[in-house]
């Protein structure tokens, strides 16, 4: 699938969960018009996650306002089977689109009821499924969709707590790992205080996952709080002495990436020591 951007914005993106307001014009490789609601009038409205893959993935893609073309295979459209008979078995199509609103998604009461009457069993393999559906949106780059995903997971798990009691440890686990894997997309959006608010939530739930300490520590040396990084870099270098060494790429990296940073802030700190030592020894502190 490609995605061609005709008209970019610096508008914000929607909200994953949001009501999407698009003008939608597909037709086939012999152009041949299908849809068209400019023509029509009427735009097109949905949720991310309830449409094609390809239309999914690239209004996950775009900002409020941008226009693009998306040249997609069958693959991610109408399939092997098409959609007689305007739509031919395995047919590419191509697809404008423009990104007009998006509505925050107001979440209805009876999501809540509806989640609460699942057994603790079925709460954690539906929170499983979306952690590891998100893990493969993750993958392919499409990191709103996943972020979606890991939100719904966290849900599931969120309402009435107590009711999970009897495999806490499992929920706590997986919760964790759902918002260390939230704090994952705000890593790629640079929103570093969000970052480190959802590596603490997961470390409130497991406070041994050693990549919320290394995601943790990155946020705190982008906002330069270095010694908060530090500490975090140790605690993760501990509990990777006790795993192997697991995560021993992903420490050498973050350190590599902050070394100067760092570097430059220990000889401030070591400079500034000194200077209240020598104060301190000629009776200049009070």
């Amino acid at each position: 699938m490609l995605i061609k951007q005709i008209s970019p914005t610096k508008n914000e993106y929607p909200d994953t969960e949001a009501k999407i307001k698009i003008h939608l014009v597909s037709k086939r490789s012999d152009d041949k018009i299908l849809e068209n609601t400019l023509r029509d009038g009427i735009p097109y409205e949905f949720r991310i996650g309830e449409n094609m893959p390809c239309i999914d993935w690239a209004v996950a893609t775009m900002r409020i306002g941008e226009e693009v073309l998306v040249l997609t295979s069958s693959e991610h459209a109408y399939g092997d089977c098409g959609h007689p008979p305007l739509i031919g078995p395995k047919e590419n199509l191509i697809y404008y689109i423009k990104l007009l609103s998006a509505q925050p998604y107001v979440p209805l009461s009876t999501d809540v009821e509806e989640i609460t009457k699942l057994s603790t069993e079925n709460r954690i393999l539906l929170a499983t499924e979306h952690k590891e559906v998100g893990n493969e949106f993750f993958k392919r780059g499409i990191f709103k969709l996943a972020f979606d995903q890991y939100i719904k997971g966290s849900r599931i798990l969120k309402y009435k707590p107590e009711k999970l009691e009897s495999q806490i440890e499992k929920v706590k686990v997986l919760r964790g790992n759902l918002y260390r894997n939230i704090a994952a997309f705000y890593v790629t959006q640079k929103k570093w205080d969000k970052v480190i608010q959802n590596c603490t939530v997961a470390l409130e739930d497991n406070d041994q996952d050693t990549l919320s300490y290394i995601r943790r520590g990155r946020a705190y040396a982008e906002l330069e709080k270095f010694d908060l990084y530090e500490q975090d870099m140790q605690k993760a270098k501990q509990l990777d002495d006790l795993h192997a060494h697991s995560f021993q790429s992903d420490i050498t990296k973050a350190e590599k990436v902050y070394a100067n940073k760092f570097a430059h802030y220990a000889a401030k700190t070591k400079l500034y020591e000194n200077n209240i030592t020598k104060a301190s020894k000629a009776g200049n502190l009070t």
